[in-house]
């Protein structure tokens, strides 16, 4: 019995073994497919860490001040998930007799095969004060362990990778909007602002540089000896803009000098407030609030209006101006509309009234009205048996006039001898009311108001 169970023992023995063999191959073979991309392998300039070597699994140069005597780290890609690489110091370190290892989780993203950014997704370690994970070696550390940064990450803390060896012309994209213009008056001052100096910024006849004129400028303020700074890529987050720059100075001069900065830009009011921070930015960093070795940059005095830009301020007045012209021209055309119908309306003639609206037809030889010089009311006789009867002020106010319409005007066309005179129409009604010649006769006149005969 005992023979048995230790025969079963050894088989156990061995059958985990095989399984152990086998968990340590997945492993092995795990790790072997964290393997950078092709088009990353080879040499970079980091905005934070200087120049870095990818391999296909192995990334060196990591600039980092571990120890006094460890300040670059060499790492091996051991897990790759969900874009992010965690990545194991290859040697370990000693502090104060402890041996130590720094891991890392960096996560990549292409913009071009010779740009990248890239975030660290390891949070900030309290006594060295970077994004790095530190543990005792020999200890378990998992890729959760060292990716453990929450997300989405703070924007703007992107960290700018480009191709070594490339010229800055063929990394350079156009500068973003609200620092395209040409500045005359740029004030530059330190994070605790006790100094300043000052400059003029030029950037629309080449939008993917920036030519800042200086000023009698420490390096400390402006990061450049030459003031050429080449656009290579740019987010916006609300109002502010995110901008990282590559300097064009032929040679660096370290501490004073770098190869690139980050930019946030926002616009309050007509002016342009900026902070600069070398290499990339830094969380919290704001367009008002930077810290050592940070700079503020007040940029205003518009000078491009002549080069054709239009300014955010511009277009805002453009567009009132146009809305106010719009205005003008609806109200011109409605006024404009309104006096053409008045004078092409056709024009009524008022029954009320015997007078003629306007002697349209233009005749010739007309006569002063004429009014009876009696007390006595004529009757006349109008041709075509159509009658006529004329009013006094002292007789009734109402008058038959020509088919049942009422005159009350007490007046009298004015008439031509012997002619039938139309002095208007409207559509065909003609105004007839002296279409008849006086004439004086001896025949029985009769009172149209008593209604009595009258003897001559």
């Amino acid at each position: 019995m005992i023979r048995t169970a230790s025969i079963t023992a050894v088989v156990l023995e061995d059958e985990l073994s095989e399984i152990g063999w086998f968990i340590l191959s997945l492993g092995l073979l795990k790790d072997a497919q964290c393997t950078f991309p092709a088009d990353l392998r080879g040499s970079w300039i980091s905005a934070d860490r200087g120049t870095l070597n990818f391999a296909e699994n192995k990334l060196s140069g990591y600039s980092i001040q571990l120890s006094t005597k460890l300040s670059s780290v060499d790492f091996d890609c051991k897990t790759l998930s969900n874009n992010q690489y965690y990545l194991r110091g290859t040697n370990p370190f000693t502090v104060f007799g402890i041996s130590k290892r720094p891991h890392i989780c960096l996560e990549f993203y292409s913009l071009t095969s010779d740009k990248y950014y890239y975030h660290v997704v390891t949070v900030v370690e309290p006594t060295i004060k970077e994004r790095i994970y530190v543990e005792k070696d020999g200890n378990p550390v998992t890729h959760g362990d060292v990716c453990n940064r929450q997300t989405p990450f703070e924007v703007g803390t992107y960290v700018m990778l480009i191709k070594d060896g490339l010229s800055d012309a063929s990394l350079a994209v156009e500068c973003p909007e609200d620092i395209s213009r040409n500045f005359e008056n740029v004030k530059f001052s330190s994070s605790d602002r006790t100094y300043s100096c000052s400059g003029k910024l030029e950037v629309l006849t080449d939008k993917l540089k920036m030519n800042y004129t200086y000023n009698s400028c420490d390096n400390n303020l402006i990061f450049s000896v030459d003031g050429l700074w080449r656009c290579l890529y740019n987010t916006k987050s609300d109002s502010t803009t995110y901008l990282a720059a590559l300097n064009m100075d032929a040679s660096l001069v370290n501490g004073q000098t770098y190869r690139l900065v980050c930019y946030t830009l926002k616009w309050q009011g007509k002016t342009l407030k900026a902070t600069t921070y070398p290499g990339s930015c830094r969380l919290n960093q704001t367009a008002s609030y930077v810290f050592k070795p940070g700079v503020f940059v007040e940029m205003s005095d518009l000078s491009d209006h002549g080069l054709g830009y239009v300014t955010n301020e511009g277009v805002a007045v453009g567009i009132s101006v146009a809305v106010i012209v719009v205005c003008i021209i609806v109200v011109t055309v409605l006024f404009w509309r309104r006096n053409v119908r008045k004078k092409t309306a056709p024009k009524v003639f008022d029954l009320t009234s015997i007078k003629s609206v306007d002697n349209s037809l233009g005749q010739q030889d007309v006569v002063p009205p004429q009014y009876p010089t009696d007390d006595k009311i004529l009757y006349s006789q109008v041709s075509k048996g159509t009658q006529h009867y004329p009013s006094e002020d002292t007789q009734s106010p109402y008058s038959l006039s020509v088919e049942g319409v009422y005159d009350k005007t007490n007046e009298r066309r004015h008439v031509i001898n012997d002619t039938n005179v139309y002095s208007h129409a409207v559509d065909t009604v003609y105004d007839s009311s002296e279409q008849h010649t006086r004439q004086d006769r001896k025949e029985e006149v009769y009172d149209h108001v008593v209604g009595q005969k009258l003897e001559d």
